[in-house]
């Protein structure tokens, strides 16, 4: 996905186990942990809340208790207990070529779409 249009919204509470997926990650460390969780490391019902940290469960309790900044490409932690999550408008490859297709070469909208900020994408399988 390529984001057009972005922005932060601030949230408060428990942060759901979908943004610790493995393709949100903005490095290769991050991204391994995260995988991991996806196994089912996070799959349990308790809930962590620690003072100045946002409560969390799941996979989040376990990204708080490895004690390393976790980097992500949609989530910013505040020691507040406050977080933020990006939101925005986002397209694909596919849908531009959809949308542009008419007005603009092939050449030109992979031109485009290449120095848009990428947010997720899709990993090579592991076999």
């Amino acid at each position: 996905m390529v984001e057009l249009e972005g922005w932060w919204v601030k949230q408060q509470g428990e942060v759901p186990d979908a943004l610790f997926d493995p393709q949100l990650a903005s490095n290769e460390k991050d991204f391994r942990f995260c995988k991991t969780l996806a196994k089912g490391l996070g799959k349990g019902k308790d809930k962590a809340k620690g003072k100045g940290k946002p409560a969390v469960g799941g996979k989040g309790r376990h990204v708080l208790a490895r004690g390393l900044p976790f980097e992500s490409n949609i989530l910013y932690w505040n020691e507040d207990g406050t977080w933020y999550c990006r939101r925005g408008i986002c397209l694909s490859l596919a849908h531009l070529f959809a949308k542009c297709g008419r007005h603009f070469t092939a050449a030109t909208l992979y031109e485009y779409y290449n120095l848009c900020r990428t947010i997720a994408s899709k990993r090579p399988h592991a076999w």
